[in-house]
């Protein structure tokens, strides 16, 4: 409500405030207020930056772990096929050697 240049205060009916300077003291709330917007909007872009890096950071992980399985389970494949070929030649051997009597292992 204005009363000759001045504004009823709404917070306090009976205090008059100069116009100017409630209109001035909006502006800087205004300005204040986008200046939290910008600053809120800058920290969500920080934090979409990092969440960002550190999915890629979990699938890089991911993927290596995966891969690293994988290259343990081969080596165990191939070890235990290694272990399974000696085994086999340890029993041929031992069969080969069934026949012959002790005195001809010692030649």
């Amino acid at each position: 409500m204005f009363v000759y240049g001045f504004q009823l205060s709404i917070h306090h009916p009976c205090i008059y405030i100069p116009y100017p300077i409630q209109v001035s003291h909006q502006t800087e709330t205004i300005a204040q207020l986008n200046r939290e917007i910008r600053q809120w909007e800058e920290q969500t872009t920080t934090w979409q930056e990092q969440s960002q890096h550190w999915q890629t950071q979990c699938r890089h992980l991911t993927e290596t772990s995966r891969r690293e399985v994988q290259d343990w389970k081969e080596q165990y494949l191939q070890a235990e096929k290694e272990r399974v070929r000696l085994m086999d030649r340890l029993d041929d051997l031992i069969k080969s050697q069934e026949g012959v009597s002790p005195h001809q292992m010692a030649i």
